[in-house]
């Protein structure tokens, strides 16, 4: 694998997960931990930076603009990912339940006593400190959630995709458990087929995207399903 195919598998790795050790990328590169920090070291020289600051930024725009359907007394599930993540920075005043198979995000809200916060539990998914499995979806096929938020790899007009099968299985339990569905996406997932599809959009209660998305693609997809971004919640609030 060239240098630059390199970098672009570790930026859509952490752009997936929002967290990924030396050991991990390693391995997914097919390269030596010594040479993989070496290619981390150019990728903060390089402009790879600024296309992940730039990917880090549309991710908190769609997180501040997810956090607002939240609500004191909600009982939401986070996802794991980057942008699930990212809602957190937004929710340490509210008085609600927090249901997770994020490690990040479980670490992240432990030291707030307003927030209720449970663990799905599972079989541990390293390379995105998840949590999957038989015991996971157990653990929420018996729970019911006013919220949810869930990322993905991919979505097209038909299908909300990602690249786990597991996780596909657990999300759609979740998803079936759930009144207010939402989708969190940036606008480089749209029309992007990944492994394993886990639900229908139609089914969406919305899905939530950044200002960067196509106006086309924007109008395309709304004729189908309920999408919102920041431009169009700011537009609906001053009417």
């Amino acid at each position: 694998m060239i240098r630059e195919e390199r970098f672009d598998r570790i930026l859509a790795k952490v752009d997936e997960s929002g967290y990924a050790s030396v050991t991990d990328l390693s391995k997914l590169v097919g390269v030596s931990e010594v040479t993989l920090r070496r290619d981390l070291t150019d990728l903060e020289n390089e402009n790879y930076q600024n296309k992940m600051a730039q990917n880090v930024n549309l991710k908190k725009e769609i997180a501040e603009l997810a956090s607002k359907a939240i609500k004191d007394k909600d009982i939401i599930f986070l996802g794991a990912g980057a942008t699930s993540y990212f809602i957190t920075e937004h929710i340490h005043e509210k008085e609600i339940t927090v249901i997770t198979n994020s490690q990040i995000i479980l670490d992240a809200l432990s030291n707030y006593k307003n927030i209720k916060l449970i663990c799905t539990g599972g079989t541990y998914r390293r390379e995105t400190r998840s949590y999957i499995g038989p015991l996971s979806e157990k653990v929420v096929s018996d729970m019911r959630f006013n919220k949810c938020f869930i990322g993905a790899n991919g979505i097209d007009i038909e299908n909300v995709y990602t690249s786990s099968l597991e996780a596909s299985i657990l999300y759609s339990k979740v998803l079936d458990n759930t009144a207010n569905k939402y989708i969190i996406a940036d606008h480089n997932k749209f029309n992007v087929v990944d492994f394993s599809s886990f639900y229908k959009t139609k089914d969406i209660s919305t899905i939530i995207t950044d200002d960067e998305i196509d106006n086309t693609l924007m109008r395309q997809f709304a004729r189908k399903l309920s999408i919102i971004n920041r431009k169009i919640y700011n537009k609906t609030i001053k009417d």
